[in-house]
This record gives C-alpha cells, structure tokens and sequence, in this order.
C-alpha cells in the first residue's frame, strides 16, 4: 500500500471501499525516468486532491542524461521540476530547472510562487497554499478546518511539513481572528516565521 502506484484492480478495490477517503494519490501521473517526488501538497476536498512535485536529472535534446557530471554548486547534477495532479490540472512554477539540489528556503519560494488557472479569482499576493485555503473559505468559514484544509510534506525536507503547518495556522487565525464560529489560533508562533512571511507578504 506505500508503493507509488498499485495495480489497478487492488486501486479500483481499495477506492471502492470509500470514494471520499480512499483517494490519496493513487490517480497521479507515473514518473518519468529518473524522477522522484521531492514535496506532496494534500488538499482536504471530498475527494481528496493529491499534488506532486517531483525532481528529476535534466535531459538536453540529442544528449544522455549526464549521470555522475557534477556541477560547481554542490556536486549534484542539473535538475528540473513539475508539478502534476491527480484530475490534470495545469500548473505553472517559477523554476523549472536548477544547478543541483534546492534549499530548502528555495523549495518554498518554489511552491509558493506555484500558479494554476483554477485558482485566478483568488488574491495575486498570496503564496499557492494560502490561496487553496481562501479558495475553501469561500465555502467554508471555520478555522479549525481551514487550518487542516491543505497540508504540505516531504521525506526530502523533514522540515518542510511542519514550516507550512504553523504558517497556515497562523495566517487563517490572524485572517478569521474574531469573527462568530471562528477559532484563533492560541499557539504563539515563532518570531522569525512570522517576519518572513510578513516580507513576502
């Protein structure tokens, strides 16, 4: 069941068992050569929505992938990147290739600055998962929820998950702080976070 793709009869059986829930991933694209997943972006639709950005070695036309070549950088070859989703949604990312591996500072400058056609009624200043997240407030209103609604991980970058997890929580609370039903978010939250994101902002 942790394989990246199941025969699609155990995927036809297990989804059977329960639509709304049973769907985690299991309809995404398969890899291309070389490619692995590198951060995973999990929306709490019913169905779930499952985005994948993945890495993988950069092909020149004509040319074999150049394996073992390293760069100046950090010794790691080019890469290059894409973001797929389980129902074919168009992304746009800001960097398609880079000279070995991101930081991780650059990887969240990569997934904020993710753009899709779906989410273009949604507020231009606002980084790809807070505007999943105002997209759902449009339909629904408490914070506690909203907090939950999108979750982004990474086995590459441990940190990655719990960076977005606080910055969500604190962006929903100060954005809902106050209204009737709604919840603050009581926990205080690191100094430093939230300058950074009042820059980007």
């Amino acid at each position: 069941m942790l394989a990246d793709h199941l025969h699609h009869r155990t995927r036809r059986a297990w989804v059977a068992l329960d639509p709304a829930r049973h769907i985690s991933g299991e309809y995404l694209p398969r890899y291309e050569r070389g490619e692995n997943e590198i951060a995973r972006i999990v929306v709490g639709t019913t169905p779930r929505l499952v985005y994948s950005l993945r890495a993988g070695t950069r092909m020149y036309p004509g040319k074999r992938p150049h394996f073992g070549q390293s760069t100046r950088r950090t010794g790691e070859d080019n890469k290059r990147y894409r973001l797929v989703g389980e129902c074919g949604n168009a992304f746009e990312i800001p960097t398609s290739y880079s000279v070995g591996v991101l930081s991780l500072r650059e990887l969240v400058a990569l997934i904020d600055r993710v753009r899709a056609p779906h989410l273009d009624e949604a507020p231009k200043h606002l980084p790809f998962p807070e505007r999943l997240v105002w997209w759902r407030a449009q339909r629904e209103h408490h914070a506690g929820s909203l907090q939950r609604f999108v979750r982004v991980s990474s086995v590459v970058y441990p940190e990655l998950g719990a960076f977005y997890r606080e910055r969500l929580r604190w962006w929903v609370a100060n954005r809902f702080a106050g209204s009737k039903g709604r919840t603050q978010y009581a926990e205080p939250l690191d100094g430093a976070l939230e300058a950074w994101w009042r820059r980007g902002r």
